[in-house]
């Protein structure tokens, strides 16, 4: 009898054992943070790699958790795999757990959820008006994770320039330094600029209101500022080095700087909003200290004035390029056609007839002439 309690008892003291190992504070309910402990051991164990990537979550606490680990993995570069990452997030096999969810999960767009109000507000708060948008704040819980769901999605589908930002350059050194080439990349880093700021107004009602999710929400919120101002410091020091030679650039580059460089003063207003309210998420965390893009008002103005001609030369090449035929040209086009020796059908002259009646009527005031073959 003693030889079979001995034996259950052992089977229980394994299967504990077994609990224990397994245990991690990023599928503990009661848990509201991720111990640094438990991102280390998946980042060490495939298993458990595998396991977070293809786990269902069972709350908003537990799916935030896990975005939130996966960000982390994300920052130290600990994605052995980004293709297993990435199919991870097409079949949707994270978000809530529940294919209810997933079926009515939408793409987010940045760029509705950020309103700038009069100068003293943006100072001072960047609440928006919950009334005006009732159905973005039903569920704010939900509306966040579906905000840092799709932009962790975005950030591993561009890893090469969310790494590269990092290092302060791009993320393919080109011989020949293709502009072109480079704002299509600064354009990529703008978009995932824009996500994150799209999560200030969310995040902030979310700490204030002292939610279950708000100490991870915190959390997440130190990896999305950093992740800015490191994204922000590239972005700015690519635009004032071309200040300079702004005035030599073709007029399509020259039209495509000044895009980036109204979206970089933006995105400086948006950013100055989030670091004002930092107090609420950074506690003993180092920030590195850092200057804010400013122009001068000379430079500013010129550049407009630059910009403006440039917009009008541009535009004036694009009808230059739609060449209708005149009546002289059209005229002639048709002699040519009359004295060949073959006789040509009507169905070859005939748009040679169309482009002189257009031609006539663009010049005679809607006076139509009508040509006869005989």
């Amino acid at each position: 009898m003693k030889i079979f309690k001995s034996i259950f008892k052992n089977k229980k003291e394994e299967a504990n054992l077994d609990i224990k190992v397994e245990y991690s504070s990023i599928y503990d309910g009661n848990s509201q943070t991720v111990q640094l402990e438990d991102i280390k051991a998946i980042i060490q164990n495939e298993k458990k790699r595998k396991l977070l990537f293809s786990r269902q979550t069972n709350s908003i606490l537990e799916e935030l958790k896990v975005l939130y680990t996966i960000h982390m993995m994300v920052i130290a570069d600990q994605i052995n795999d980004f293709d297993q990452v990435t199919q991870c997030f097409q079949q949707g096999k994270i978000i809530f757990g529940k294919p209810q969810d997933q079926r009515n999960l939408k793409t987010c767009q940045a760029n509705h959820t950020v309103t700038l109000q009069t100068q003293q507000q943006q100072q001072t708060i960047v609440y928006l008006n919950s009334s005006e948008f009732p159905s973005q704040f039903d569920d704010i819980e939900k509306e966040l994770t579906k905000l840092y769901y799709s932009y962790l999605q975005r950030a591993v589908n561009n890893c090469d320039i969310y790494y590269s930002s990092q290092r302060m350059q791009y993320p393919y050194q080109d011989e020949h330094n293709n502009r072109r080439v480079q704002y299509l990349w600064l354009f990529k880093l703008l978009n995932l600029l824009n996500f994150k700021l799209a999560m200030i107004p969310y995040i902030q009602k979310i700490i204030s209101k002292q939610l279950q999710i708000s100490n991870i929400v915190k959390d997440i919120t130190i990896l999305i500022y950093k992740d800015c101002i490191n994204e922000y410091l590239f972005f700015k020091k690519e635009v004032e080095e071309q200040l300079e030679f702004y005035s030599q650039f073709s007029v399509k580059d020259a039209i495509s700087f000044y895009e980036l460089y109204t979206q970089l003063k933006f995105i400086t207003d948006r950013l100055k909003l989030f670091h004002n309210i930092r107090s609420l998420f950074i506690k003993h965390e180092k920030i590195k200290e850092f200057n804010w893009f400013v122009l001068d008002k000379q430079l500013e103005k010129d550049i407009e004035t630059y910009i403006q001609k440039a917009k009008l030369i541009n535009t004036t090449q694009f009808k230059n390029s739609l060449q209708v035929p005149t009546q002289k040209a059209a005229y002639e086009h048709l002699s040519k056609q009359l004295l060949l020796p073959k006789p040509q059908k009507l169905e070859t002259l005939l748009p040679i007839l169309i482009k002189i009646k257009i031609s006539y009527i663009f010049i005679q005031n809607k006076q139509y002439i009508y040509i006869y073959l005989i």
